[in-house]
């Protein structure tokens, strides 16, 4: 069966409200049992207060185990039988326990709930003589439902039921032994009702204090009324967990009084095993300590001791396993070990562990969200939170710097997609945001304040924030990156002196041309150009003229063509010019004769006209060739003949090359 501690461990339970507990506490205090008899009340309202389908008590006797009253589902058929065995509890489990799920465990456990079709059950055992005499068992027909905070009601309400029967046991007695146990079990009763009082009241404080040191103050004062120790004192660990010091947190009845074991025990660290506070330290659980005198553990004995102190105990405060915290009182009196009390106490450890819990937890959230704003706020990196439909939710000055704007309060009235205009870049960018929740460096060309646009590398996760789909990420300014990237692209691919298509950007965009011509049936030409007179210009007239006069041709031919065609330059004084979807072969002839005129057109150079005409050779597809080789072949050769019939003219590859203007 699942452990106490690891019901415990389970998220999002409820705090158990101790109301209900109270208010049988007050009807067994008036024996206000109606027709009942004062078990089936507890047991009845044991089902009430934790929600539980049916409870069981039962009780060791000489002849085993045997069923001391039921509620709920474990109540008797109409016609009076039973459904379920005696010892019901004791096959469930012999310890403090809780099982949420009783199909996953031991067949045993199976067997015992499948009666009653319980999927959950919690079992709380108490002891007499040192053994098993008393079980409560409560159970659930659904699984999960019962957790630690469950346990500790169960517990109390147990003790109630205990009451119960040992009052039960007493009825065929004299009158005088009845009386006498009718007082001892009501005496019982009003201090299980304080015990009872004292755990809300602690749990109220818990809630409510302002801090740890008051919600601990104030439970050190109540534990010490309800008991009647006249002094509590409260250390916390240090040093990792391996010592104890003292606190400002202390209840004096006679402050004056304890005033000097008060002082003695500020300057004072206990480490484990030393002192009854090291002993708890080490142990985990409450000690008590008969007389002090006799006790080597209690170092300040002699002080103590000549202040009336005879007895002491301490309990842990506890976040799961770990001793986080000590309270340690002093009683005038030599007392006995109270069983019940150092149960109690357990409880009140348990519950004020979560109060520092509680403020650890505090503590590592405003670190952490100090650590983030920190983060948000000196990152080199725009940070962003908006909605998906672009509003800006936050961001840092960074994110702002980027974009141009002065403070990032001047952003939050604008909307993300004003900043990154819309493309299909933009639409494929929240399409990936939206199936796969993240965006990995992807690069967006966002708008600037100014209207000037910036590269930025954008790195982003949608995340849900109750309803609300928020996209949190950050953006790096990436425009110079970019712009040398583009810069070595454009070097790569083109012309350094005309800034034309180089040759090998050129074969690749004729490749992809002609797919798109086969696939489209479309014809395209290609257009060969060799200047005439060249040579002489460049090699009378140096370089400079020639450089000039290649710059022109270069810019005469890209004013000549439409946007979607494409110029290049081969090398030397060749060029070539592709034209994409023709109607006839007759706009090939009509371009090239265009070309013809402008390129006769006289170039300025130092007060001096220079000239140079072309030689023009036209190929196309698909008629005179179905491959790239073979239309730049074609083109060559018609070019070759238009020079050899004397220049400044163009000629067609059709039909042995008879087509021709000059």
């Amino acid at each position: 069966m699942e452990s106490s501690r690891a019901a415990a461990s389970r998220t999002g339970r409820r705090r158990r409200d101790l109301t209900g507990v109270v208010a049988l506490q007050q009807r067994i205090a008036l024996r206000d049992f109606g027709t009942q008899s004062s078990l089936n009340l507890i047991l009845e309202a044991t089902v009430r207060i934790v929600g539980a389908s049916g409870a069981m008590f039962e009780s060791a006797g000489a002849g085993g185990w045997s069923s001391r009253g039921v509620a709920g589902c474990f109540a008797p058929d109409s016609a009076g039988t039973s459904r379920v065995d005696p010892s019901f509890g004791m096959k469930a489990g012999t310890g403090l326990s809780i099982c949420n799920d009783t199909l996953a465990d031991t067949p045993a456990v199976r067997e015992a709930c499948g009666t009653v079709g319980a999927r959950s059950i919690a079992t709380v055992p108490l002891e007499r003589g040192g053994e098993n005499a008393f079980i409560l068992t409560v159970v659930s027909g659904e699984p999960g439902a019962f957790d630690a905070a469950d346990l500790e009601v169960l517990q109390l309400l147990a003790g109630f039921a205990m009451t119960a029967a040992l009052e039960a046991d007493l009825a065929p007695r004299t009158e005088a032994e009845t009386s006498g146990g009718i007082t001892t079990l009501m005496a019982a009763v009003q201090r299980e009702n304080q015990f009872a009082k004292l755990l809300q009241e602690i749990a109220v404080a818990a809630n409510e204090a302002a801090n740890v040191e008051e919600a601990i103050r104030r439970s050190l004062v109540r534990i010490c009324e309800v008991t009647g120790w006249p002094m509590g004192h409260l250390y916390l660990t240090s040093g990792g967990g391996d010592r104890l010091v003292s606190t400002p947190v202390w209840h004096m009845s006679h402050s004056i009084r304890f005033n000097a074991l008060r002082r003695l025990t500020d300057g004072m660290e206990w480490r484990r095993n030393v002192g009854l506070p090291g002993r708890v330290l080490a142990d985990g659980r409450p000690s008590w300590v008969v007389d002090i005198r006799t006790d080597p553990s209690i170092v300040r004995t002699r002080l103590a001791t000549s202040l009336g102190v005879r007895s002491a105990f301490a309990l842990p405060l506890l976040i799961g396993s770990e001793v986080v915290a000590v309270l340690e009182f002093f009683s005038e009196q030599l007392l006995a070990p109270d069983e019940r009390l150092l149960e109690i106490a357990g409880h009140i450890g348990v519950q004020l562990g979560r109060v520092i819990e509680r403020k650890r937890a505090k503590i590592v959230l405003a670190a952490s969200e100090q650590h983030y704003r920190l983060l948000f706020e000196r990152n080199l990196a725009g940070v962003f939170r908006i909605t998906l439909d672009g509003r800006i939710l936050d961001c840092n000055d960074a994110f702002g710097n980027i974009l141009g704007y002065d403070s990032r309060e001047e952003l939050r009235t604008r909307s993300m997609l004003d900043l990154y205009p819309e493309s299909p870049e933009r639409t494929e960018h929240f399409e990936r945001l939206e199936a796969g929740r993240t965006l990995t460096n992807a690069e967006m060309l966002m708008q600037r304040k100014d209207g000037s646009r910036v590269w930025t590398l954008v790195n982003a996760s949608l995340i849900s924030q109750g309803e609300l789909q928020v996209i949190e990420g950050t953006i790096l300014d990436i425009t110079a990156r970019k712009q040398e990237e583009l810069r070595v692209e454009f070097q790569a691919n083109h012309d350094p002196l005309t800034k034309l298509h180089n040759r090998a950007s050129f074969r690749a965009q004729l490749d992809r041309s002609m797919a798109l011509a086969r696939r489209c049936e479309t014809p395209l030409a290609l257009l060969f150009l060799d200047l005439d007179g060249f040579k002489p210009i460049n090699d009378t007239l140096g370089h400079a003229a020639g450089d000039l006069l290649l710059q022109e041709t270069a810019a005469r031919l890209v004013d000549s063509v439409r946007g979607s065609d494409l110029v290049a330059r081969l090398g030397g004084d060749e060029f070539v010019v592709l034209l994409t979807t023709l109607t006839s072969a007759g706009d090939a002839e009509s371009v090239a004769q265009k070309l013809l005129t402008r390129i006769g057109a006289p170039v300025s150079y130092h007060g001096r006209d220079l000239t140079v005409t072309a030689s023009i050779g036209i190929g196309l597809c698909p008629n005179d060739a179905v491959d790239a080789d073979q239309l730049i072949a074609a083109a060559d050769r018609a070019m070759y003949m238009a020079k050899k019939a004397g220049g400044n003219g163009y000629r067609s590859f059709v039909s042995g090359l008879d087509r021709s203007t000059s």
